[in-house]
């Protein structure tokens, strides 16, 4: 019996650490995201924001990485199906309504010249569509 108890926490402590792991992957997946979105490459920032919410979902600084990465990639389509799922939700720490979230990053880009003005135009749209009052910047 003490050995069972023993298999028992040993595989417990073994799923905490896969899980602080796969955490730890999740969260450095969406700093990459973000790193990829700053010379607009929107690919590859929303395979990397998909794969670190898959991993770390209470990371949700990411979801606006991944939308203005579909946004980059002028997947405006598959933009409009993420925006719709995460519209309204808080995001980020301190929190943040995803809608504001996503169109302070695009303005962002813009200033540094990785989204163009039809990016901007695109994500003017999409909130348009999931009107919200942000906070003044």
């Amino acid at each position: 019996r003490r050995e069972g108890v023993r298999l028992v926490q040993v595989r417990d402590s073994s799923d905490r650490q896969r899980v602080a792991a796969d955490s730890s992957l999740g969260t450095a997946l969406g700093n990459l995201s973000w790193t990829y979105l700053l010379p607009g490459r929107g690919e590859l920032a929303a395979r990397a924001a998909e794969e670190g919410l898959k991993l770390s979902p209470r990371d949700t600084f990411i979801i606006p990485n991944s939308v203005n990465g579909l946004v980059l990639s002028g997947r405006e389509n598959d933009a409009a199906t993420q925006f719709a799922k995460y519209a309204g939700q808080d995001v980020e720490v301190p929190t943040i309504k995803f809608q504001c979230a996503v169109d302070r990053d695009i303005e962002q880009l813009r200033a540094r010249g990785a989204a163009s003005e039809d990016h901007v135009a695109m994500v003017k749209r999409l909130v348009a569509r999931h009107p919200v009052t942000c906070p003044p910047r």
